[in-house]
């Protein structure tokens, strides 16, 4: 279990990190002093003394500081509020059409209206990714679990597989490239269609989703295979070959085996074909290349009961010791259909 929520929490946490990043915001409020003789549309009025004081800040903006720096534009007085703050907390609701808010009996006039974050041209950089700086803070935490989370130590007659290679290497790339392609529709539909969703059926936009989404789910395969790998080992006594992973360890006996064979796998250029064929960025290209001619190769060893057993040769040092060790024990090896 220590070994899923190391993977688990990293990925989990890596991907909100991004997103934080990435996120432009939500819905704010443009206001604006209205001295027109006529009003067409929305009318509120309000009561509330922190209205008065807004209202009577904004036509001495130079006084208030705070005021200038949520400052919108270049030729009129507009300015930039979250719709939770006081006292625009106080109305339920701002739609994108224009409301009138009547202070002090109607001697003075705000008009507001609602937009997303993404559609404001010149938006003060306060309100710009407002949680951008918290989305390192979540990424580095989640490879500091990933990282520090204790491992597994091996005993000295334990046959396993190196963790650079196998464990790291795969967590790596599926922890770094499972959040980009996961995270790659929320930028572009957000700089096309702002405060949309990614899977909007009625737009079109669940069908880039589902396309980046599953080369997410493709390099995602690469944290099971390291998890698969991350505890795995073998040993071999006079008794049969243990097999250890997951945390629980299986006698296999000698005699209780019924014969063993080789096996070659094309997963590698399989997975190259997916990236060639949906890679959108040149690293994946690069990746689907480099995995064009890498095949996984073994044996499969058949229990007289049970399931099948594979023992994938690649970079496990002492493959050719537990292939030894099964002949000695008088284990056929079946030639391949």
């Amino acid at each position: 279990m220590i070994e899923i929520f190391r993977r688990a929490a990293a990925l989990f946490l890596i991907c909100l990190g991004g997103y934080l990043m990435l996120w432009p915001g939500g819905q704010l409020l443009i206001v604006s002093p209205y001295e027109g003789s006529t009003i067409k549309g929305r009318k509120i009025t309000v009561t509330d003394p922190g209205w008065l004081e807004l209202a009577a800040a904004i036509d001495t903006p130079e006084d208030t500081p705070e005021l200038e720096s949520r400052s919108y534009g270049f030729k009129h007085k507009r300015y930039i509020f979250k719709p939770d703050e006081p006292p625009f907390s106080e109305i339920s609701h701002y739609p994108e059409q224009a409301v009138f808010v009547s202070i002090d009996k109607g001697q003075k006039w705000l008009r507001i209206y609602a937009c997303h974050a993404g559609d404001i041209y010149s938006l003060p950089a306060q309100f710009k990714h407002p949680y951008f700086y918290h989305g390192p803070g979540f990424i580095m935490l989640g490879f500091a679990i990933y990282f520090f989370i204790p491992r597994r130590r091996y005993k000295t007659d334990e046959i396993h597989y190196p963790r650079g290679a196998t464990v790291i290497g795969p967590d790596m790339m599926g922890l770094i490239l499972t959040p980009i392609f996961f995270l790659l529709p929320f930028p572009i539909v957000w700089e096309m269609d702002a405060g949309g969703s990614v899977l909007s059926i009625s737009k079109g936009w669940i069908w880039l989703t589902g396309a980046m989404w599953t080369m997410a789910a493709i390099w995602g395969v690469l944290l099971l295979t390291a998890l698969k790998y991350s505890d795995l080992c073998y040993r071999i006594t006079d008794k049969g070959l243990h097999v250890t992973k997951r945390g629980k360890d299986e006698l296999i006996k000698w005699d209780d085996i019924e014969y063993f064979r080789n096996y070659r796998t094309r997963l590698g250029g399989k997975l190259s074909t997916l990236l060639l064929i949906f890679g959108t960025t040149m690293q994946a290209i690069a990746t689907g290349l480099m995995l064009r001619h890498q095949e996984e190769w073994g044996i499969r060893i058949q229990p007289r009961k049970g399931k099948e057993i594979k023992i994938m040769g690649n970079a496990l040092d002492q493959f050719d010791d537990i292939v030894r060790a099964l002949k000695e024990h008088g284990v056929k090896r079946k030639n391949k259909k």
